[in-house]
Protein backbone atom coordinates (compact mmCIF):
# COMPACT_ATOMS: atom_id res chain seq x y z
CA UNK A 1 0.00 0.00 0.00
CA UNK A 2 1.85 3.37 -0.96
CA UNK A 3 1.10 5.98 2.01
CA UNK A 4 -0.92 9.04 1.96
CA UNK A 5 0.17 12.77 3.34
CA UNK A 6 -2.65 14.76 4.65
CA UNK A 7 -1.73 18.24 4.61
CA UNK A 8 -3.68 20.27 6.59
CA UNK A 9 -4.14 23.93 7.25
CA UNK A 10 -4.80 24.86 11.36
CA UNK A 11 -6.75 28.22 11.64
CA UNK A 12 -9.95 28.17 9.70
CA UNK A 13 -9.71 24.13 8.71
CA UNK A 14 -9.31 21.84 11.95
CA UNK A 15 -9.88 25.15 14.60
CA UNK A 16 -13.22 26.98 14.71
CA UNK A 17 -10.96 30.35 15.38
CA UNK A 18 -8.38 32.63 14.39
CA UNK A 19 -5.52 31.63 16.89
CA UNK A 20 -3.11 33.63 15.82
CA UNK A 21 -5.27 36.46 16.35
CA UNK A 22 -6.02 35.02 20.24
CA UNK A 23 -2.10 35.22 20.19
CA UNK A 24 -2.23 38.66 19.48
CA UNK A 25 -4.96 38.97 21.86
CA UNK A 26 -2.29 38.35 24.84
CA UNK A 27 -0.48 41.23 24.14
CA UNK A 28 -3.41 43.68 23.14
CA UNK A 29 -2.79 43.92 19.40
CA UNK A 30 -5.77 41.85 18.37
CA UNK A 31 -7.24 45.02 16.78
CA UNK A 32 -4.08 46.05 15.52
CA UNK A 33 -3.32 42.70 13.63
CA UNK A 34 -6.72 42.37 12.06
CA UNK A 35 -6.44 46.30 10.73
CA UNK A 36 -3.22 45.62 9.31
CA UNK A 37 -3.97 42.65 7.83
CA UNK A 38 -6.94 43.95 5.89
CA UNK A 39 -5.23 47.11 5.11
CA UNK A 40 -2.63 44.38 4.10
CA UNK A 41 -5.06 42.83 1.26
CA UNK A 42 -7.54 45.63 0.53
CA UNK A 43 -5.96 49.09 0.79
CA UNK A 44 -2.04 47.99 0.62
CA UNK A 45 -1.58 52.02 -0.12
CA UNK A 46 -2.82 52.41 3.70
CA UNK A 47 -0.87 49.92 5.31
CA UNK A 48 2.16 51.57 3.19
CA UNK A 49 1.40 54.78 4.60
CA UNK A 50 0.70 53.40 8.15
CA UNK A 51 4.24 51.71 8.65
CA UNK A 52 6.01 54.31 6.72
CA UNK A 53 7.35 51.88 4.17
CA UNK A 54 7.72 51.71 0.42
CA UNK A 55 4.06 50.49 -1.79
CA UNK A 56 6.36 47.69 -2.72
CA UNK A 57 6.95 46.48 1.09
CA UNK A 58 3.33 45.28 1.56
CA UNK A 59 2.15 41.65 1.33
CA UNK A 60 -0.68 39.84 1.91
CA UNK A 61 -0.93 38.29 6.07
CA UNK A 62 2.29 41.14 6.57
CA UNK A 63 0.31 41.99 10.14
CA UNK A 64 2.13 38.62 11.27
CA UNK A 65 5.64 39.90 11.23
CA UNK A 66 4.69 43.09 12.04
CA UNK A 67 3.34 42.98 14.78
CA UNK A 68 4.98 39.91 16.41
CA UNK A 69 8.25 42.55 15.96
CA UNK A 70 6.13 44.79 17.47
CA UNK A 71 5.29 42.53 20.88
CA UNK A 72 9.20 41.64 20.63
CA UNK A 73 10.17 45.27 21.35
CA UNK A 74 7.78 46.47 23.34
CA UNK A 75 7.48 43.24 25.39
CA UNK A 76 10.92 41.55 25.22
CA UNK A 77 11.23 38.23 24.43
CA UNK A 78 8.32 35.73 24.65
CA UNK A 79 7.93 32.75 26.48
CA UNK A 80 7.24 29.39 24.63
CA UNK A 81 4.77 28.73 27.01
CA UNK A 82 2.58 31.46 25.60
CA UNK A 83 2.49 29.87 22.66
CA UNK A 84 1.83 26.28 23.93
CA UNK A 85 -0.89 27.79 26.05
CA UNK A 86 -2.94 29.45 23.42
CA UNK A 87 -2.68 26.13 21.22
CA UNK A 88 -4.03 24.13 24.14
CA UNK A 89 -7.04 26.86 24.58
CA UNK A 90 -7.80 27.06 20.73
CA UNK A 91 -11.28 25.68 19.87
CA UNK A 92 -11.30 22.51 17.40
CA UNK A 93 -13.65 22.61 14.61
CA UNK A 94 -16.29 19.56 14.96
CA UNK A 95 -14.35 16.46 14.51
CA UNK A 96 -11.33 17.72 14.02
CA UNK A 97 -9.39 15.35 16.07
CA UNK A 98 -11.09 12.31 14.96
CA UNK A 99 -9.80 13.58 11.32
CA UNK A 100 -6.56 13.94 12.18
CA UNK A 101 -6.72 10.25 13.79
CA UNK A 102 -8.50 8.50 11.29
CA UNK A 103 -5.94 10.05 8.59
CA UNK A 104 -3.02 8.95 10.63
CA UNK A 105 -4.11 5.42 9.54
CA UNK A 106 -3.71 6.12 6.03
CA UNK A 107 0.17 7.77 6.75
CA UNK A 108 1.60 10.76 7.61
CA UNK A 109 -0.41 13.98 8.34
CA UNK A 110 1.66 17.38 8.53
CA UNK A 111 -0.06 20.62 9.61
CA UNK A 112 0.87 23.59 7.06
CA UNK A 113 0.21 26.90 9.00
CA UNK A 114 0.85 30.92 8.69
CA UNK A 115 0.74 30.78 12.63
CA UNK A 116 4.33 31.04 14.31
CA UNK A 117 6.18 27.62 14.25
CA UNK A 118 6.16 26.71 17.93
CA UNK A 119 2.26 27.37 18.02
CA UNK A 120 1.84 25.16 15.20
CA UNK A 121 4.36 22.49 17.39
CA UNK A 122 1.79 22.92 20.47
CA UNK A 123 -1.01 22.19 18.23
CA UNK A 124 0.63 18.97 17.06
CA UNK A 125 1.53 17.72 20.25
CA UNK A 126 -2.49 18.18 20.91
CA UNK A 127 -3.11 15.64 18.28
CA UNK A 128 -0.55 13.46 19.13
CA UNK A 129 1.63 14.03 16.43
CA UNK A 130 5.59 14.74 16.20
CA UNK A 131 6.48 18.18 16.57
CA UNK A 132 8.73 17.64 13.10
CA UNK A 133 5.44 17.32 11.39
CA UNK A 134 4.63 20.70 11.64
CA UNK A 135 5.63 23.86 9.24
CA UNK A 136 4.87 27.17 10.29
CA UNK A 137 6.55 30.64 10.47
CA UNK A 138 9.97 30.80 11.90
CA UNK A 139 11.13 31.98 14.39
CA UNK A 140 14.44 32.73 16.62
CA UNK A 141 14.74 30.31 20.01
CA UNK A 142 16.60 31.15 22.60
CA UNK A 143 15.97 28.75 25.83
CA UNK A 144 12.31 28.94 27.05
CA UNK A 145 11.80 32.29 24.29
CA UNK A 146 11.72 33.15 21.45
CA UNK A 147 13.73 36.20 20.58
CA UNK A 148 13.09 37.38 16.98
CA UNK A 149 11.10 36.81 14.02
CA UNK A 150 12.89 34.84 11.37
CA UNK A 151 10.11 34.28 8.70
CA UNK A 152 8.94 34.30 6.21
CA UNK A 153 5.72 34.54 7.00
CA UNK A 154 4.00 31.28 5.57
CA UNK A 155 1.27 32.15 3.98
CA UNK A 156 0.27 31.72 -0.03
CA UNK A 157 3.37 30.69 -2.63
CA UNK A 158 5.65 30.29 0.89
CA UNK A 159 3.14 26.93 1.67
CA UNK A 160 3.79 25.90 -1.98
CA UNK A 161 6.91 25.78 -1.46
CA UNK A 162 7.09 24.03 1.43
CA UNK A 163 5.67 21.08 -0.26
CA UNK A 164 8.88 20.14 -1.41
CA UNK A 165 10.93 19.87 2.02
CA UNK A 166 7.35 17.57 2.73
CA UNK A 167 7.78 15.88 -0.38
CA UNK A 168 11.80 15.30 0.64
CA UNK A 169 10.83 14.04 4.07
CA UNK A 170 8.28 11.58 3.16
CA UNK A 171 9.73 10.64 0.52
CA UNK A 172 6.09 9.87 -1.22
CA UNK A 173 5.47 11.63 -4.14
CA UNK A 174 2.94 14.50 -3.95
CA UNK A 175 0.74 12.21 -6.01
CA UNK A 176 -0.14 10.73 -3.22
CA UNK A 177 -0.93 13.92 -1.44
CA UNK A 178 -4.08 15.00 0.07
CA UNK A 179 -4.15 19.35 0.84
CA UNK A 180 -6.69 20.74 3.11
CA UNK A 181 -7.55 24.08 3.90
CA UNK A 182 -10.17 26.91 4.17
CA UNK A 183 -8.72 30.35 2.40
CA UNK A 184 -7.23 31.83 -0.38
CA UNK A 185 -4.10 31.71 1.51
CA UNK A 186 -4.33 27.52 1.11
CA UNK A 187 -4.91 27.76 -2.88
CA UNK A 188 -0.91 27.65 -3.95
CA UNK A 189 -0.53 24.94 -2.07
CA UNK A 190 -3.44 22.96 -2.76
CA UNK A 191 -3.09 23.83 -6.57
CA UNK A 192 0.29 22.26 -6.58
CA UNK A 193 -0.79 19.13 -4.70
CA UNK A 194 -3.98 18.77 -7.39
CA UNK A 195 -1.54 19.56 -10.30
CA UNK A 196 0.67 16.20 -9.67
CA UNK A 197 -2.54 13.90 -8.88
CA UNK A 198 -3.09 14.14 -5.48
CA UNK A 199 -6.75 15.69 -4.10
CA UNK A 200 -7.43 19.19 -2.81
CA UNK A 201 -10.45 19.51 -0.28
CA UNK A 202 -11.78 22.86 0.90
CA UNK A 203 -13.79 23.20 3.72
CA UNK A 204 -15.30 26.63 2.64
CA UNK A 205 -16.70 28.03 -0.59
CA UNK A 206 -13.85 30.24 -1.41
CA UNK A 207 -13.26 30.98 -4.93
CA UNK A 208 -10.00 30.83 -5.07
CA UNK A 209 -9.45 27.12 -3.87
CA UNK A 210 -12.39 26.15 -6.03
CA UNK A 211 -9.85 27.03 -8.84
CA UNK A 212 -7.50 25.46 -7.61
CA UNK A 213 -9.36 22.55 -7.88
CA UNK A 214 -9.86 21.49 -4.32
CA UNK A 215 -13.73 19.50 -3.57
CA UNK A 216 -15.95 22.00 -1.25
CA UNK A 217 -16.57 20.12 1.83
CA UNK A 218 -18.98 20.31 4.10
CA UNK A 219 -17.32 19.12 7.56
CA UNK A 220 -13.92 17.23 8.03
CA UNK A 221 -16.12 14.25 8.41
CA UNK A 222 -16.78 14.46 5.14
CA UNK A 223 -13.25 15.51 4.41
CA UNK A 224 -12.29 11.83 5.88
CA UNK A 225 -14.77 10.36 3.57
CA UNK A 226 -13.31 12.07 0.28
CA UNK A 227 -9.78 10.80 1.30
CA UNK A 228 -10.71 7.42 2.57
CA UNK A 229 -11.55 7.22 -1.53
CA UNK A 230 -8.66 8.55 -2.59
CA UNK A 231 -6.66 6.44 -0.92
CA UNK A 232 -8.48 3.15 -2.24
CA UNK A 233 -8.10 4.36 -5.52
CA UNK A 234 -3.99 4.95 -4.79
CA UNK A 235 -3.09 1.84 -3.15
CA UNK A 236 -1.23 -0.71 -5.11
Amino acid sequence: MTPIVTVSDIDGTITAEDSILAFFGRFGKRNRAEQLWKWSKEKPERAAQELGIPLNRVYPSMDIEVVFKEILEENGPVALDVFAEVAKGAALAKSAEAFIRTTQTWGEVVLLSAMFQPQAEAFAKRFGLPAQSAFATKLRRQGSCVTEFTGPVCEGQVKAETLETIREKTGVPLSRFVGIGDSASDAPFIKRIVQAGGLGLAVSKDAELKKAGALAVKSLDEAAGRIESFTRGKRT
